[in-house]
């Protein structure tokens, strides 16, 4: 069965259809777009109003934008404006504007018109609260299907950070992750640097800690309780005795979504299997039930399936909290994808025992594994078919995708996976 890229609404969520839900050709799309005074993306037969920028993004993209054509001029790569360049991808035909895009070498185009480029080397958004969970998921799965892009950067405008994707030479996605400014940003491609107080000046944000994560990263599940702050206290008091799980971040409660019959028996496999194998050794999993800790910026959660190895930890003496987990599974579904790949991820990489963290595809055969290496980058593994065999390093663990799929509607499907989000990360 041949996995068609999903293109309704749920899926590329941001920006929004802007002309209802009449499928469009290309053609259609050109000759609107030419005519609009304002940006759309295409993807698939669908048009998207593209967000408004804000004072910050737009500074911080003037900022980087300037010092880059200073730096590259002469050169073979050239950077282009969001205004100047529309991006056009044949393999999925989507039609996009990125903030930045960089090109090397006689540029390509569609048509004869040369207003749809093909072939950048380095794209670069910057993020904002209606895009950086598009920017991070949905919209880097799509990027990676330019054959000749190396490296895609996201720059954020909200807290001081850039996070770097770049190609390496086993051709996995490698993030490395720029935190404060006295951070030089680099971008090989370029064969350049440009520091993040040149890139941040002008903006509010220099003096932020730019650890700092708003809670509007946290879009799903969404709020539970209305906009009131709870303490740490006030919500486990809560928990505790409540008939329903909850996610708790920097002083707000969100609702967890329920699952599906195809989560429950893809969770059924794979826990009963790493139960039984990890059976008397210093590692062992925890279901759904295990709500864990992480103290370095407050979350709260329940991971489908959590791996700890020798002593665990604990919040406090209720021993409900569970802190310093290995390995973390989570099991992909249209309500969650997008929170799982991007934010959560984010919030993940704060826990410092952690080694590998999975996400397990429930709409369609394919894990994604992103292992924590020796030079603490973080590197994504993706398994796409039946045949595939899934590792788990940290307990010397392997099990079949046949055999995790095994009675659900996927069992038969085999070959693809659209699970957004491949790679590789550092932490620097």
């Amino acid at each position: 069965m041949e996995y068609k890229y999903p293109t309704h609404n749920s899926e590329v969520r941001e920006p929004e259809v802007a002309y209802g839900k009449r499928k469009f050709t290309e053609e259609e799309y050109l000759e609107m777009e030419r005519a609009s005074l304002i940006k759309h993306e295409y993807c698939h037969g669908e048009i998207f109003a593209m967000a408004g920028a804000s004072v910050e993004h737009i500074i911080i993209s003037k900022n980087l934008y300037d010092d880059l054509a200073y730096k590259t001029k002469g050169k073979s790569c050239k950077p282009y404006g969001s205004g100047d360049m529309r991006v056009y991808i044949p393999k999925n035909t989507l039609y996009t504007y990125p903030d930045i895009s960089i090109f090397c070498g006689d540029i390509k185009s569609k048509s004869k018109d040369k207003d749809n480029f093909i072939g950048p080397s380095v794209l670069i958004e910057i993020l904002s609260p209606s895009t950086r969970n598009y920017d991070r998921g949905a919209k880097f799965e799509l990027y990676m299907d330019i054959p000749t892009l190396k490296e895609y950067i996201l720059v954020d405008s909200e807290a001081i950070g850039i996070e770097v994707f770049r190609l390496n030479a086993q051709n996995h996605w490698e993030l490395q992750v720029y935190k404060d400014l006295t951070s030089f940003l680099e971008i090989r491609t370029l064969e350049l640097s440009v520091s993040l107080k040149e890139i941040y000046k002008n903006t509010d944000l220099p003096g932020m800690d730019p650890d700092s994560i708003d809670v509007s990263l946290v879009g799903e599940p969404e709020v539970a309780y209305g906009r009131r702050w709870f303490t740490e206290e006030e919500y486990l008091k809560m928990e505790r005795v409540s008939l329903t799980k909850h996610e708790y971040y920097q002083g707000e409660i969100f609702a967890m979504a329920g699952t599906s019959d195809e989560h429950s028996i893809i969770f059924t496999n794979l826990f009963g299997d790493l139960a039984y194998r990890t059976k008397g050794r210093s590692c062992r999993p925890y279901g759904s039930d295990t709500r864990v800790y992480i103290p370095e910026n407050t979350l709260y959660t329940y991971p489908d399936i959590s791996i700890f190895c020798r002593d665990i930890k604990f919040r406090d003496k209720e021993k409900d909290n569970y802190i310093g987990p290995s390995v973390l599974i989570e099991i992909l579904s249209s309500s969650t994808r997008i929170y799982d790949q991007g934010d959560k991820f984010k919030l993940y990489r704060d826990i410092p025992t952690l080694k590998e963290y999975i996400l397990v595809d429930s709409e369609a055969v394919g894990i994604d594994v992103w292992r924590l290496n020796g030079q603490k980058n973080w590197v994504l593994q993706r398994y796409k078919d039946l045949l595939s065999i899934l590792e788990i390093q940290t307990v010397g663990f392997t099990l079949s995708l046949k055999e995790i799929y095994e009675d659900t509607s996927l069992s038969d499907a085999g070959q693809l996976l659209p699970a957004f989000f491949h790679t590789t990360t550092q932490e620097s």
